[in-house]
């Protein structure tokens, strides 16, 4: 699947088994934050499954098929467009589609037409997904929004944004087979975005989140006039028998309705969260919208005057955004950190009992984690604040690192020499990116190592007194206190690494490549013998943090079980992330959801 605009990775990360004589690598398992799920595999990449799933990420446009039964709706962080039954059940996937945002259904003509937000296009296909056509591309710049249709004339209507917050805003139109394009309204003082026609009146209603009100105008473009004002809203429904506009309050969490011809307006439903797209169902006294609560968006319905709420499809699991990953195999649970939710959980390693070990008030993302299994602690990066540790189940909170951090990376621990390495990028520029270690208290902070500004995972082999971490093109490997470094794999722009783990007792590192195409891959520890465990052929969208689950061999007498859990310990790695500096980048601090 293609991209969202705030990027979603995958992650990588190894977990360790206590009490055995050999350790013996299992399986690995990723993080794909696109659609989003955890999954794992064993190691030759076979017996690839999901082990923790969400059912939606950003829902975004909404659209109707009563006579079917059938909600449809675009998701923009899955980059997909899904359809359910209209009380939630029989999910579908019907296709895959970068950023989309507005849709808008032409039901006899059996096709559903939607928009591309920053890739600015229209596109429309069979209402079951199939025989998609590219019917227009906009020329940039552009943001396109919301879309409706007039079916009778043969004509499509859609908002564009044009520069976001430049006010430079239009309103255009097309035939349905993306002939005769061109403006309605050459210029709107904002940023146009949900769209209803009234066809029968010849007029369209079009929402506008920056000057915060909803307006109206002849379809032609004549007779502009502000209908509704204080209205920060992203999607609208006409009912026309009744004489209604029903309009989502995107920053609010409301839904509203108001009268067409007085203006007269009334609050529904309140304490929904970021809402966006909205459609009704009048003949059975429905409405069905998109959005929620942050990293818990839903597809929900009420009765039209917003009693008896009830969730459709939702995200069951929470899984928002998932960054990085590490696995303890012994207590049978894995770890990964939310950039967006700024948690921490763990759940069972067959996806069970989820459950939030650390919560971040301050508002601040954890990125990268570790994991000290015989010390019972976990170590993250926090972006803003530093490294900081806590028990494994989240009590005892405290920094570590705090001073002269600015965005922490990617930390692994040296468990064997009591220390910890992380990669900071402090600035803009290559000076600004370094390797540090220090104690695992946060004492004797060292800074090892100036790296390249794109560096993102580091892992350590304690054994062989190196670490390695990941740059957009290239793995790299030094000694433990900086020297000696060297390249040891080259990687072009379509394989992207991203988080890195090791294998030592086998000779092999694994690796996320981010996207174009998203892969999970692994090498002999000196670059060797590249080979795809995980691709874009099996459903992977974005790859980001890695990690690799081990299991023990033979039982050997207790005495030596936890020096063997140090000597395991000693190839734990946790994943890294990175400020990316091509069009997908992700912004220096992490926004509410917007309708991009």
């Amino acid at each position: 699947m293609p991209q969202r605009k705030l990027i979603a990775f995958t992650t990588i990360v190894i977990a360790l088994g206590l009490g055995g004589s050999t350790l013996n690598a299992q399986k690995v398992y990723w993080i794909d934050s696109g659609t989003p799920k955890i999954q794992r595999a064993d190691l030759n990449g076979s017996n690839a499954e999901v082990v923790l799933a969400a059912e939606l990420a950003s829902p975004s446009g909404i659209a109707l098929d009563v006579a079917s039964g059938k909600v449809y709706w675009t998701d923009s962080k899955k980059a997909t467009i899904e359809r359910a039954n209209l009380d939630g059940t029989d999910l579908e996937l019907l296709v895959d589609s970068s950023n989309a945002k507005g849709l808008a259904l032409d039901l006899a003509g059996g096709k559903m037409y939607w928009t591309i937000g920053s890739s600015p296009k229209v596109f429309r296909a069979n209402l079951d997904g199939s025989e998609v056509e590219e019917l227009v591309a906009v020329p940039s710049p552009a943001i396109l929004g919301r879309i409706a249709l007039d079916v009778g004339a043969g004509k499509m209507y859609w908002t564009n944004i044009g520069i976001f917050g430049s006010g430079d805003g239009k309103i255009q139109r097309a035939n349905l087979d993306g002939s005769m394009v061109e403006d309605v309204l050459a210029t709107v003082p904002g940023s146009p975005w949900g769209i209803a026609l009234d066809v029968a009146a010849g007029r369209m209603y079009w929402t506008d989140f920056v000057t915060d009100r909803i307006q109206r105008a002849n379809l032609d473009g004549s007779g502009v006039e502000d209908f509704l004002l204080g209205a920060n809203s992203d999607g609208i429904a006409l009912d026309l028998p009744a004489g209604k506009l029903y309009w989502t309050d995107h920053n609010n969490g409301a839904i509203h309705r108001t009268d067409l011809d007085t203006a007269t307006d009334e609050t529904l439903a309140v304490g929904l969260g970021f809402l966006r797209q909205i459609a009704i169902d009048p003949a059975a006294g429905k409405m069905y919208w998109a959005g929620g609560a942050w990293g818990a968006e839903k597809i929900q319905r009420s009765n039209l005057d917003g009693s008896n709420v009830e969730d459709l499809v939702s995200n069951t699991t929470g899984l928002v955004t998932p960054w990085e990953i590490a696995v303890d195999e012994g207590a049978g649970k894995f770890y990964w950190s939310e950039v967006q939710t700024y948690k921490i959980h763990r759940a069972n390693l067959d996806g069970s009992n989820v459950e939030t070990v650390i919560t971040n008030p301050t508002g601040r993302s954890p990125h990268g984690i570790s994991l000290d299994l015989p010390g019972g602690k976990i170590y993250w990066t926090e972006r803003q604040t530093g490294v900081r540790r806590a028990n494994l189940d989240g009590s005892s909170a405290e920094d570590l690192v705090t001073a002269g951090t600015h965005i922490p990376e990617g930390i692994d621990l040296d468990l064997s020499a009591g220390k910890m390495y992380w990669i900071d990028k402090l600035g803009t520029g290559d000076q600004d990116t370094a390797i540090y270690r220090a104690n695992l208290d946060g004492s004797a902070v060292e800074k090892l190592l100036v790296v390249d500004h794109t560096a993102r995972g580091i892992a350590i082999d304690a054994t062989g007194g190196q670490f390695y971490w990941t740059e957009w093109f290239s793995i790299n490997r030094a000694n433990l206190d900086g020297t000696n470094v060297e390249e040891i794999a080259i990687v072009d722009i379509a394989h992207d690494p991203f988080s890195i783990d090791l294998d030592v007792a086998a000779g092999k590192m694994y690796w996320t490549s981010f996207a174009n195409p998203a892969r999970v891959r692994r090498a002999n520890l000196n670059g060797t013998s590249v080979e795809d465990l995980a691709t874009t052929a099996d459903g992977l969208v974005y790859a980001h943090g890695i990690a690799l689950g081990y299991r023990v061999g033979p039982p050997i007498p207790a005495v030596s079980e936890w020096g063997l859990a140090v000597m395991a310990l000693l190839a734990l790695a946790a994943g890294a992330v990175l400020i990316r500096k091509r069009q997908t980048q992700v912004p220096e601090a992490y926004p509410a959801p917007s309708r991009e």
